[in-house]
């Protein structure tokens, strides 16, 4: 497996700066409008116009946006939440309530963002951006890397989901800002 990492590293280095240059043109009409690298092949090059499509959506619609902000919220949350302390819930509800846009903002299906008073992005929702072809495998390709995260776990208090060096371009470039990965069951 070893030798297949660099290729596959080099591949994701060419679908994260294709997807990233396709999405600066979309979004911010800046920089030429990238043709794909020959070695992404057709279906990994409409599964990436697929998910750029719908994250352009997403950012071109008109946002949900709280009232609150989200430095506030997380100072409010305390270092080791469990979900599990119903008073520390109940209050957080009280004081960061969620946005209940009008039933005519919000179209089942549709991609947008969710953010917080000051403009911060708290959430996407991003249906279909990823086709059934392309979660099943990824289904797959988690199996087989599920020896390797059990060799290596995650840090426990979520330190693996901003640790700057999982963002490889970051690294390289410095030009992507990284923040931190969440991951939804519900995506898969």
């Amino acid at each position: 497996m070893t030798t297949a990492m660099p290729a596959l590293q080099a591949l994701t280095d060419d679908v994260a700066l294709y997807m990233s240059g396709r999405l600066r043109y979309n979004i911010l009409q800046e920089g030429p409008n990238d043709f794909p690298p020959k070695e992404l092949g057709e279906d990994l090059v409409t599964a990436c116009e697929q998910a750029i499509s719908v994250i352009t959506e997403a950012w071109m619609a008109k946002p949900i946006q709280v009232d609150w902000h989200i430095e506030e919220f997380v100072k409010e949350l305390g270092s080791r939440p469990t979900g599990m302390n119903e008073v520390l819930e109940a209050d957080l509800m009280k004081k960061f309530p969620p946005a209940y846009p009008s039933e005519r903002e919000v179209v089942e299906g549709r991609p947008l963002r969710v953010l917080d008073v000051r403009g911060f992005t708290l959430a996407w929702y991003l249906p279909e951006a990823i086709s059934e072809t392309v979660q099943n495998r990824l289904i797959c390709a988690l199996a087989h890397l599920r020896p390797y995260l059990k060799a290596n776990p995650p840090r426990s208090g979520g330190g693996w989901r901003n640790d700057t060096s999982g963002y490889h371009l970051y690294h390289k470039t410095k030009a992507l800002a990284c923040r931190a990965v969440c991951i939804s069951p519900q995506v898969l």
